[in-house]
């Protein structure tokens, strides 16, 4: 790599030693580029003898040379090959760091948005690490000028961005930040010029009182040229425009009255005509035009001057002698301008927009054909920041026409901004174009416009103006047959919202919640109503709202690619609905009906039969169906017709189904207390996971409360032999798993009447979860069940401990106050319980409808005659 850098530099330094002829043409090559950063001219103004000091200026040449092709990665390359030489002077040093630093802030005027942060940052960075590590350095004002005119040249950048792009975030107070941290900073390097010039002594490498004024010279330059750039950041006619335009006249004024050979003579010139013709002083600013024309400037400058003119005449209303200024072409002794290219794409579109207004429709094309060309030779001849500010001349002019033929313009624009990944721009231009389109009737045509400034929105991950544009665009264009498809891309972004937010409640996701029911009320049934059902299932069981989920899930069709997901959902939320309705006492009947008729839709397929052949959904609704028949309705006997049809199906079914339905078999065979049939059928689970058979005494456990004591304890018999086969792999199981184990061993040792053991178990349990109801009630209800008096006492504490954290009147509440009274009563203390139970009654409601009455007045009884 430094053998190719060594030999391209020689190439370069030869082409460019023919430029070295005199400071000024250097100057006017680097004019020719845009408005962007003067100070490599600082350095070679300072330099005395340019023949002699050919070592130091040369680094210069090279790198602007690389510069000047696009070889930004080589420039850089170079500076930071030679910036690692601990031998390199004081200098050179500099300079390569100017260079460094310059060659970044140019590299990120080239890219799109999105491209240049990072580019901004290593730019500063480069001048940061030299003012740390050389704080002490001769030279480090030039260094701190060149970061201040990177900054201003970043906000004169995002100002000229801003006159196209003033929608979504504030672009023009983003511009005006900028231009202000430049301001302030060129202030600062004023009075630091004016400090060391009041210093006597130099030492070695330090500028000489002739530098130090030529350099703050450039630096009032910089400063009314960044107050011009603010000035046009305000709005015509303003306080704020019109007094920085006056701030940046003040700083031209004396720096026009230079010789003429001075290398900022014609800048600032020009500048100040600039000024003035924003200002509205036509007169002041065409006789300092013709003062230059008088003085023969160099050619470069000539062109710039002719701009200048150009501009004028449009601004006066003088479009004719703005056209025959053009006939005088572009190149001038061989040189060219992108000032001058710029005023011909301007020229043209004030002709174009001319004839749309005499409606003469073969001018406007011809015009409008004429500034697409021009911007086109602008892109190939000074790149992209030329090219960028062309195009937004043409987008601008385009979407303020509302003519056909502009809509075809910005088409263009539009897709040649996106194509240069200048994805902002880019959006504005297709909206314009939408809102061309719309202007003439192409319904149809602004839609696709619009639709694709709302993806280029997505892709760029800007998902909350993507939401923006795709719900406006839907819901203004309903009857469209996009319409729904492109709503859905408006919910795939609030989900992306909500999916980044913190918190459940957050309005992201109220927002994607409200997206959901939207598009259901618009597109009940097109393609899309699936998708957004399942995505509105899945939010209302995230937040167990089992009801709603249930009813977003049962309108999915059967055709759904996820239906057998669908089923699955379906059965866990109205399982839980289920389950939450019969703990708060609530009735069920009716939800319990509708989910069966649901799996049975599943199942049979709208037949009367049983299917042939049990795909994944029959055979997610044959689980599901079956769960909720056990546990909520006790169709014992019609769950096994089912269970035994599902597992006789024809062809090959998964293992691991056939395993799940010969579970739920036991259970449907040991609610009818076939608990014979059971064991030898279970039997055949050996293949079974412990989780399964976990589960499967769990749900065993469920049908105890409808059995009387003996058939109580064979039911549990069997559910112990079911965990019994998990002993050799207990260690396997993770913590949560033995937790359930546990409680359901513990309840089963209970009913199988093996008190010492499950009271043991619940001692365990109650020890390692003192806050779990189950836990402390099991333990209470096996001391209750011991004779021996310390145990006795030992219950009474426990259920009184737990009366006091129970909510009263609710049924777990009941079960403690009896389970008190009986606590008393096998101590002896028959008039305690009964106190206790005389007050239950006598506290509103009582005993009067709840299952509690009979046990409290059979207890009650007792205690009247012990």
């Amino acid at each position: 790599m430094r053998r190719l850098i060594s030999s391209t530099k020689t190439i370069f330094i030869a082409r460019l030693q023919l430029l070295a002829d005199s400071r000024l043409h250097a100057l006017i090559q680097c004019i020719r580029g845009p408005a962007l950063l003067y100070l490599g001219l600082v350095c070679l103004a300072l330099t005395p003898n340019l023949a002699a000091t050919a070592e130091e200026s040369s680094d210069e040449r090279f790198v602007a040379g690389l510069r000047q092709r696009r070889l930004f990665v080589l420039a850089e390359l170079y500076c930071r090959e030679c910036l690692a030489d601990a031998s390199l002077d004081e200098v050179r040093r500099a300079q390569l760091t100017i260079e460094l630093s310059r060659t970044w802030a140019e590299f990120a005027l080239q890219q799109p948005p999105a491209d240049r942060d990072a580019m901004w940052q290593w730019a500063g960075d480069a001048i940061r690490t030299f003012e740390k590590q050389y704080s002490d350095h001769p030279r480090l004002i030039l260094v701190r000028v060149q970061d201040a005119l990177n900054r201003l040249s970043k906000g004169e950048l995002l100002r000229q961005e801003a006159e196209i792009l003033g929608t979504g975030i504030d672009r023009w107070s983003t511009a005006r930040t900028a231009l202000r941290e430049a301001i302030d900073r060129l202030v600062a390097l004023d009075e630091e010029a004016t400090i060391l010039l009041r210093q006597r002594r130099r030492s070695p490498y330090q500028l000489s009182e002739g530098e130090l004024l030529w350099l703050q010279k450039n630096i009032h330059y910089q400063l009314a040229r960044a107050y011009r750039n603010q000035a046009l950041s305000y709005p015509v006619d303003t306080t704020d425009r019109i007094g920085s335009l006056t701030m940046s006249l003040e700083r031209l004024k004396p720096l026009a009255l230079l010789p003429d050979d001075h290398p900022l003579i014609w800048s600032c010139r020009i500048d100040e005509i600039a000024c003035h013709r924003l200002l509205g002083n036509m007169t002041e600013a065409r006789n300092r035009l013709a003062a230059i024309q008088s003085s023969l400037p160099p050619a470069s400058v000539q062109l710039r001057a002719r701009a200048e003119r150009i501009r004028l005449e449009l601004v006066t209303g003088n479009r004719t002698e703005a056209l025959s200024l053009l006939d005088n072409g572009r190149l001038l002794s061989g040189d060219s301008s992108a000032e001058l290219d710029l005023t011909h794409v301007e020229v043209y579109i004030a002709s174009w927009l001319a004839a749309m207004a005499e409606s003469d429709e073969p001018q406007s094309l011809s015009w409008q054909a004429k500034a697409v060309a021009m911007v086109d030779m602008i892109e190939r001849t000074h790149g992209a920041y030329w090219t960028r500010r062309a195009e937004s001349l043409l987008t601008t002019a385009a979407g303020d026409g509302g003519h056909v033929g502009n809509t075809a313009v910005l088409i263009r624009t539009a897709q040649n901004l996106y194509q240069r990944k200048q994805f902002d721009e880019a959006v504005a231009a297709f909206e314009r174009a939408a809102a061309s389109a719309g202007s003439t009737g192409d319904k149809g045509r602004e839609f696709e416009l619009r639709l694709a400034a709302s993806r280029i929105l997505h892709d760029q991950g800007h998902s909350k103006e993507a939401l923006r544009y795709f719900r406006s665009l839907s819901l203004a264009n309903t009857t469209d047959p996009r319409a729904g498809d492109t709503h859905l891309w408006a919910i795939i972004n609030a989900a992306k919202l909500a999916k980044l937010a913190k918190q459940s409640e957050t309005p992201s996701l109220i927002t994607y919640h409200e997206l959901l029911s939207e598009h259901l009320q618009h597109w009940p049934s097109s393609t899309t109503s699936d998708t957004v059902r399942w995505w509105l299932g899945r939010l209302e069981e995230h937040q167990a709202d089992w009801s709603e989920a249930v009813d977003a899930y049962i309108g999915i069709s059967a055709e759904f690619d996820q239906f057998p997901d669908v089923v699955h959902a379906c059965g866990r939320c109205w399982l839980r609905l289920l389950e939450q309705k019969k703990r708060s006492g609530v009735p069920f009947d009716s939800e319990a009906r509708q989910a069966v008729a649901y799996h049975n839709r599943v199942i049979h397929g709208g037949r009367e039969a049983w299917p042939e052949r049990w795909g994944p959904a029959a055979r997610a609704s044959t689980i599901w169906s079956a769960r909720i028949r056990l546990r909520y309705q006790s169709d014992y006997a019609e769950v096994e017709q089912l269970l035994l049809a599902a597992l006789n199906g024809v062809g090959e079914q998964p293992k691991e189904w056939r395993i799940e339905l010969e579970m739920l078999l036991v259970v449907a065979k040991s609610g009818q207390r076939r608990y014979q049939d059971a064991s030898v059928l279970l039997q055949r689970l050996l293949p079974a996971k412990p989780q399964q058979l976990i589960q499967l005494a769990g749900e065993l456990q469920l049908l105890s409360p409808e059995l009387d004591p003996s058939d109580r304890v064979r039911l549990a018999s069997l559910q112990l032999e079911a965990l019994a086969r998990i002993a050799p792999v207990r260690d396997q199981l993770d913590p949560a798993e033995l937790s359930s184990l546990g409680y359901i061993e513990a309840r089963a040792l209970a009913n199988a009447e093996r008190f010492e053991e499950a009271l043991k178990a619940y001692e365990r349990l109650a020890q390692e979860n003192p806050d779990n109801a189950d836990a402390q009630i099991g333990l209470a209800e096996q001391l209750l069940h011991a004779e021996d008096v310390t145990k006795l006492a030992q219950a009474r504490n426990k259920w009184r401990e737990i009366t006091s954290r129970t909510r009263p009147k609710s049924e777990q509440w009941y079960q403690a106050k009896y389970s008190l009274a009986l606590a008393h009563y096998k101590l002896g203390d028959e008039k305690r319980a009964a106190d206790i139970i005389r007050l239950v009654q006598a506290v509103p409601p009582g005993l009067e409808s709840t299952q509690w009455k009979k046990k409290f007045l059979e207890l009650l009884a007792l205690c009247s005659n012990p």
